[in-house]
Parts: C-alpha cells; structure tokens; sequence
C-alpha cells in the first residue's frame, strides 16, 4: 500500500492545537544544521509537493519530477499522512534536492522539518509563532510565513522571518480558496510593506500567470496543483520555470543588443579590443551579481539605506533652520530636494580635502586599470565618475586632459554620461521615496562604470598611444586651505548647481505645459484626444524600456520618462518616477528597471555642461568635445541601458 494511502489512528496523529517548538520532537531522525540562512535565497519557483489523494502522483514523485525540472525550492505539504510515512517523504525529498542544489521546505511542522534536515519550515497564520520558537531549532532553519492581508504582512515583518508568501493572488481550488483573490495590485503593495524581506506569491499561479506575478516585483511563486494535478509533472515545471526566467531572457536580450548598437556604430570596428570588452561584461555582471544577489550586497543596500536616513535627516535639520516653517508646509522642490545638493557638495568637498575620495578612487583605478586594459587616465576618471560629476572628473586627470588620445576624451565623456554624481544623488533617492531605492542607485552608478568604459571603447576605440598606458596615475592638489574653506567651497558649488537644476525644471516644465497645450489643440484637431509630450515619448521609447526587461504594460510610461531624461533632464524624469512610484502605478519590477536607466547625466543640458566644462579646462580640445558631444549622449544612453538590462537580468 502507497504511504500516502495510510490512513493516521488517533494515536499516530500530532496534535496540531499546540505549537510543536513547545513539545520537543515528535519524530526522530537525522538532523543537521543548515548553512548561514543570509546565504539562502528564496527566489523562483516553489513547487509545493502535496499528499491530496486526488493527485496522480505522491508527494515524493512530485518532488523529485520538481528537481528534475529545475524548481529552486521543494516544499513537502503532508496533512493527511502519518508521522512515519511523512518522515519518509521527508528524508526522500531531501535526499532528490540535494542532488540538485534545490532547498527544502516543509510546510507547517517544524519537528518534522528539523528530522528531515530541511532548509526551512513554511508557517501558516495558526501555527506556532516564530518568537515561540526555541533559539537553538532557529539558528538550524530559516522560516517562512503566510500571510494574506495587509496586516498580517505588516505583522510578519516584525517577527523573525526570512520569506514572506503572500495569496491567494488568484482564485485556486485548494485551501487558500477560503480566502478570496487578492489581485496582482495586493502583490505589489505586499512586496513594498515586506521590503527587504522576498515575498512569494501562491494561490492560482501557472504558466500564463507567471509574467504578472513576476512584474509586481515577488521573489518567487508558488504552485500545487499546476505540478500535482499534471499528467507530466515534470515537464508542467520546466514549463513554469521557463515562464519565470522569461523577463530575465528579454533582459538579457536587451543588453546584447545595446552593444551590438554601439559596436554598429563604432568608429573603427577592427580595432575594437575585445578583451577589455569582455572585461567590462565581466565587471558589470560580476558588480550585478554581488550587490544584488549575495548577502554582501544586501549588507550593503541595508548600510546604504541607513546612510541616506541619515544624510537626508542632516539635510532637513540645514533646511528646516534656514527655511522655518514653510519645511513643514508640504512637499516643495526648492525646499525639500535642492538643499539636499547644497549640503552633499559640502560634504564631498570634505571628504576631498581629508583625502578620503582619492585614496578611495586610486585603489579602485588600479583594478580597472589592470582588468580592463584601460590606461591611468582613463582608469582614474572611470572610478571618480562613480562619485563626482563630470566636470569635477575631468579635474582629477586635469595635467592630462590636453595629451588625452581621442579614445580616452571619449571615455571620460561618456563616463560622465553614463553616471551622476554623488552629490545629486540623494536627491534622487529621497524623489523616489529612499528605502531600497539608496542601495540600487549606489549599484546603478558602480556598475555603469565598466558599462561606460565597455561602450566607449566599442564606438571610439583606441589607435593611438596614450600618454599614461603604464598605469600611472595623478595627484591632483586640493584647492582648499582648510576644512571649513573646503566645506565652504562645496556649499556654494551646490548652490551653483542647485540653481542650475531649479531653473532648467522651471523653464523645462513650463515649455512642456506649453508643448502639451499646443499638443491637445493639434490632437483634438485630427482626432487623438489626450495627446502629450509625454505620450510622444513613450511610443517612440517604449521598445527600447521593453528590451531593458520592463513588461509592455508598463513600456510605453517608462519609454516616457527616458525619453524625459533624455530631452531634458534626469530630475524631472526621477520626479515623475517618484510620483508613479507613489501611486503604485507602475509594477515595483519597471520601477526599479526606470531607476536604474535614469541614473546618468546623457542629456542635452549635460552635453552643454561638458562642453563648457572641459572645454576650459582644455581649450585647445574645445571643437573635439564638441564633436564627440551627441556620439557621448549615445553612448552613455547604452551604458545606462545595459546597466538596467544587469539588474532585469538578476530582479
């Protein structure tokens, strides 16, 4: 007879009224401790292996056709059979996701998950409470949680949890039909409340749901009966797999074809050097990876997200001294956003005249010097763009910049393309709301360094010998006498800057309210209602945001605010982000795809700023810049772009 076929006497049956933390094992066998749960990861496909006697297949068949097909997490889900039959299951189970490196989750019972020696055990709402426990069984397992309101979300994320699953998102025929769909709109919202923590959908998921569930932003998804109640097990999770690594592949897709652009327009094709290409695919993947996938890097989104807390809140205490009460009056961007470029001038000028920065930029030039074959120059404009603006960047190779090859005054143009400075950076972060949006900025800007260096080698290569190939480097003398002069200098640059930003956004908006009035007239006149600046750019960008990942849903309002970025600035881009972001209008997945294609200065107004910029600091190389000017928007346009397609290919 099937173990699942035995039937549980009163005896055998576990008692589901108390928590099982709170009475010891109830079954035995081997146990074993699990790596660090930071170094678990939660995402793609769960594939709940389930003992409902109306499925074809026992739970061990199941699970083993789910490995087979590639599910990154088996969850063992055994309410009907007995302690025995179950560990069984259990130890069978675990054994077919070692073979393959997928985790192990056993729903509900933690005695049972620790016997097994699985990787988790999943809790519902009326099982045993994390708090409750024991510290000794917690530092064994990681824990999942179900939830399905609100509430019970925001509850979860104040216990002790490593995943959150969030359902039903559909309407399904299994328990979760007690509760009514929640919608793919409560996904998303769910996945917002639950940040950092990944949230897995469950409940009516398959293959042509795959897609949505994947846009609102969830980690993974979970599945019963589109695995259980298929005649192929197997191939129904190769199918669902397949649907789930679908955006990453239109990602991925995206990203080689913005080097074919650049390759396609490139000045020499032959000399392309296609090692420090491969370099920077390299880098850039390598960087994606690390900061996006590792617990390092979820180290550092927390670290960035606690420094931009704490910058903004130093922010506020300038602004709201020197503005009173009209800081408390509402959101306004003189008020609440320029100060914010004001003060972090200030404190990179600091941190400039410490020393801190060059220390910092010289060690990481180094590394890309010798990676990506790049020469000194180049290499130490790369890693300053990372944290200065384009000007400021072209200062530090400044006894250079006159000897420069045609190659590298390319590079550093668009490497200033491709990146925003550190000080405007925050502004940034606090229009799109902080919170992870700190950590996945500070990635945009490290990643699109070796993405700017691999597009401008591809479009300009270098056929010249420069002047620091060997590596050398240059120190650059701090203009400031003291602290207080440096911090001085900073604040009053910022200002500069600041009033440059306020008064392009005054003249910027206005000519769009303009551009849209006009518009409407026009559109109403030849039967387009609702015709916009705004809607022009989205149809002519929304294939380009579709190949960086973004569902067509959400391509035409992301296409739109490249192009915003692109015609006029990445502050009013950022802007309406921040307000889409707001209003939940965009999928949390486009949202953050859009922050990462924003993060670059490639407009027309930068162009002019780079013009004049090291146009003086290098006269005599005044009509190459020039020159070069429009093919560095394209360029730095290409590595903002591949740069976004790294994190759609890792989201």
């Amino acid at each position: 007879m099937s173990a699942r076929r035995q039937t549980k006497s009163a005896d055998q049956q576990v008692s589901r009224s108390e928590p099982q933390a709170s009475k010891g094992h109830r079954v035995s066998g081997a146990e074993r401790s699990v790596g660090p749960r930071e170094d678990v990861r939660w995402g793609g496909l769960h594939v709940l292996a389930d003992d409902d006697p109306r499925w074809p297949h026992d739970p061990v068949d199941q699970a083993r056709a789910a490995c087979a097909g590639g599910a990154a997490v088996v969850q063992l889900r055994a309410k009907l059979a007995t302690d025995r039959a179950a560990l069984a299951w259990g130890e069978a189970i675990r054994a077919a996701t070692q073979r393959t490196g997928a985790l192990f989750c056993v729903n509900d019972r933690i005695d049972l998950a620790l016997a097994c020696g699985a990787d988790a055990v999943h809790l519902g709402q009326t099982d045993v409470p994390p708090e409750r426990i024991p510290p000794e069984w917690r530092a064994r397992i990681a824990i999942g949680r179900s939830t399905h309101t609100p509430e019970e979300v925001a509850r979860a994320c104040n216990e002790a949890v490593d995943y959150l699953a969030f359902g039903p998102v559909f309407e399904t025929g299994s328990k979760l039909s007690a509760w009514s769909a929640r919608g793919v709109a409560a996904l998303a919202d769910a996945v917002r409340r639950a940040a950092p923590r990944p949230v897995v959908a469950i409940g009516g998921i398959d293959a042509s749901r795959v897609a949505s569930v994947h846009a609102a932003g969830a980690a993974g998804f979970a599945v019963i009966s589109a695995v259980a109640g298929a005649a192929s097990p197997e191939a129904a999770v190769r199918e669902l797999a397949r649907a789930w690594v679908a955006p990453r592949a239109v990602s991925a897709l995206g990203f080689a074809c913005w080097m074919a652009v650049a390759w396609a327009i490139s000045e020499n094709r032959r000399a392309v050097p296609w090692a420090t290409v491969a370099w920077g695919v390299a880098l850039q993947l390598g960087l994606g990876l690390l900061l996006l996938k590792t617990p390092f890097g979820r180290g550092f989104f927390a670290l960035m997200t606690g420094l931009v807390d704490a910058l903004l809140a130093c922010t506020n205490a300038g602004t709201r001294f020197v503005f009173g009460a009209l800081f408390d009056t509402g959101f306004s961007f003189a008020v609440n956003v320029l100060p914010t470029i004001v003060f972090m001038s200030s404190l990179f000028a600091v941190l400039y005249h410490v020393g801190f920065l060059q220390i910092l930029v010289r060690a990481l030039s180094v590394v890309f010097a010798r990676t990506m074959r790049i020469s000194g120059a180049e290499s130490l404009s790369a890693i300053a763009n990372i944290f200065l603006g384009m000007v400021e960047s072209a200062l530090v190779v400044r006894p250079y910049l006159e000897r420069l090859t045609r190659s590298e005054m390319f590079l550093l143009m668009t490497l200033g393309m491709a990146t925003v400075a550190g000080s405007v950076m925050l502004a940034y972060v606090g229009m799109l709301g902080g919170g992870d949006y700190a950590g996945h900025l500070a990635t945009a800007s490290l990643v699109s360094a070796p993405a700017g260096v691999l597009m401008a080698k591809l479009m300009v290569p270098e056929r010249e010998v420069a002047a620091t190939a060997a590596g050398h480097v240059v120190d650059v003398p701090d203009g400031a006498t003291n602290l207080i002069d440096a911090a001085a200098q900073g604040a009053i640059a910022g200002l500069r800057l600041a009033g440059y930003v306020g008064a392009l956004l005054v003249a910027f908006v206005a000519l769009i309210a303009l551009a849209n009035h006009v518009l409407a007239w026009f559109g109403g006149a030849i039967g387009i209602p609702d015709l916009t600046f705004q809607r022009l750019l989205g149809a002519a960008m929304a294939p380009a945001a579709w190949l960086l990942g973004v569902p067509w849903a959400d391509a035409s309002a992301v296409g739109s605010l490249i192009g915003e970025k692109t015609v006029l600035n990445e502050f009013l881009a950022y802007q309406d982000l921040g307000r889409q972001i707001a209003q939940a209008s965009l999928a949390p997945r486009s949202a953050v795809i859009a922050s990462y294609a924003l993060c670059g200065f490639a407009n027309f107004g930068s162009l002019a700023i780079m013009i004049g910029g090291i146009g003086g600091l290098a006269p005599e190389r005044r009509g190459e810049v020039a020159e070069l000017g429009l093919r560095s928007i394209v360029s730095g346009t290409l590595a903002s772009f591949s740069t976004a397609c790294v994190a759609g290919m890792l989201l």
